[in-house]
């Protein structure tokens, strides 16, 4: 059928023109050369009767999928010990304001970490997620024992706990020790 040929029944059964026929496609006289490229190669690989990919491609997506992943690798290292950074991070915060806020309202920093507990300034003494316990490394004041005043507890006659650090013996990836943080 042609375009213009007349059918019976049209749309709705009506009388009327045939649809157009489909162009011829253009590629059958033009040049291999003047055709677009994805064609030309869908004509090679049909006229070979090849339709896969060549050990050549194959490796090239294989290496660059390589150096993706050597990439992003060092970004996704282990969740687990960010995890333990970030909260050895935050205790040892937590437990710096308490001991700031103790030496602010008494004047003289407390002689333990438990002595924070026992005055309400921390529920408890964190765990230091490094080690799992509660042993942190406690970092006293020192005095000079020709000056008058000091700020050590009277009552008790010892220095005070002026900073702690974890215990732990391990090192983070820029080899700086935990216990420096």
């Amino acid at each position: 059928m042609r375009s213009g040929d007349r059918i019976e029944g049209g749309p709705a059964g009506r009388p009327g023109l045939a649809a157009p026929a489909a162009p011829e496609a253009p590629e059958a006289g033009v040049p291999v050369e003047a055709r677009p490229p994805l064609r030309r190669l869908r004509q090679r690989l049909e006229q070979r009767g090849e339709g896969g990919f060549t050990l050549l491609e194959l490796i090239i997506v294989i290496a660059l999928i390589g150096i993706l992943a050597s990439i992003a690798l060092p970004g996704l290292r282990n969740p687990f010990v960010r995890s333990k950074e970030a909260a050895l991070a935050t205790n040892l915060r937590t437990m710096r304001d308490a001991l700031d806020q103790h030496y602010a309202d008494k004047g003289n920093y407390p002689t333990s970490l438990d002595v924070l507990v026992e005055e309400g300034y921390l529920r408890k003494v964190p765990n230091d997620p490094l080690t799992g316990e509660p042993n942190w490394v406690e970092v006293f004041e020192e005095f000079d024992e020709d000056a008058a005043e000091t700020d050590y507890d009277e009552d008790l006659g010892q220095p005070g706990v002026v900073d702690v650090h974890s215990a732990s013996e391990e090192v983070d990836d820029d080899g700086k020790p935990y216990a420096e943080y």
